[in-house]
């Protein structure tokens, strides 16, 4: 208890009052009086609060009750032949799957979540080497990578599960010496991002997204290179743009290219 409620206790408790009186107590005015049962009022309310934000910290516990993550573990193999003019292949794979869940509980209940998770990834490296002249040095990278995850968070008021899906393949062909070439090299690389998402809320679809974003190029003359990209969603909003060009100069843009509402 404050000093302030001990004052206020023992002026309540040194002169007694009843409705008929309070009014016309000498020692008090009416402003004194709502000073006194305000300054009681507001301090038993911020006592009670105070208790409860204290009984909320201490209610604020929980547990991990399940973690499967491990730290990776890659695999490369390599298929090599050759001195000289090295040819073959390097490859890196990982496959990763896990769970975290838990719950906490709060001054609104139990909140369990949980994520899983898959991460797939590889990675080829073709070669074509002349290691003592440097007369052929081919190099294709093919790189894939997929994650997907989804996470429930339960409460007294239901379980919202959202899931999204990732993937990133990427090729890229490098080839060296090029005599007619501005840098003396060509590459050549083509890309495909796609992300999804979807969130359901007590077993109903809630929202969904989704985006595709292809891409070429090449500078092997002549150089070109191309994009499509789309996305659309829950909401209706939808776009879509595809790009081109040619030697340098643009040949194609789409009319979608600005975004739609359908």
């Amino acid at each position: 208890m404050t000093r302030e409620q001990e004052r206020i206790n023992r002026e309540f408790k040194k002169r007694p009052w009843t409705n008929k009186t309070f009014f016309n107590r000498p020692h008090w005015t009416r402003r004194q009086f709502f000073e006194i049962c305000g300054a009681g009022v507001s301090g038993a309310f911020l006592t009670r609060r105070y208790a409860h934000a204290q009984s909320s910290v201490e209610t604020n516990s929980g547990a991990v009750t399940k973690n499967t993550l491990t730290a990776p573990s890659p695999v490369v193999t390599e298929n090599l032949q050759g001195t000289s003019t090295v040819t073959g292949t390097i490859g890196v794979t990982s496959d990763r799957k896990f769970t975290i869940a838990g719950y906490v509980n709060t001054s609104h209940g139990k909140v369990w979540t949980s994520v899983a998770a898959h991460q797939d990834f590889s990675s080829t490296q073709t070669i074509d080497f002349d290691t003592v002249n440097f007369t052929v040095l081919d190099q294709n990278t093919a790189v894939q990578s997929k994650v997907s995850a989804t996470s429930t968070v339960s409460r007294n008021d239901g379980t919202v599960v959202t899931s999204e899906d990732f993937s990133f393949p990427i090729t890229v062909d490098l080839v060296y010496p090029v005599s007619g070439s501005a840098f003396g090299y060509n590459v050549t690389t083509t890309q495909n991002y796609q992300s999804d998402k979807r969130v359901w809320s007590n077993q109903r679809l809630g929202s969904f997204s989704t985006v595709n974003n292809f891409v070429t190029a090449t500078d092997v003359s002549p150089g070109s290179s191309s994009q499509n990209y789309t996305a659309f969603d829950a909401d209706g909003n939808f776009y879509s743009c595809q790009i081109a060009s040619a030697k340098n100069t643009l040949t194609k843009v789409s009319r979608g290219c600005n975004p739609d509402k359908h």
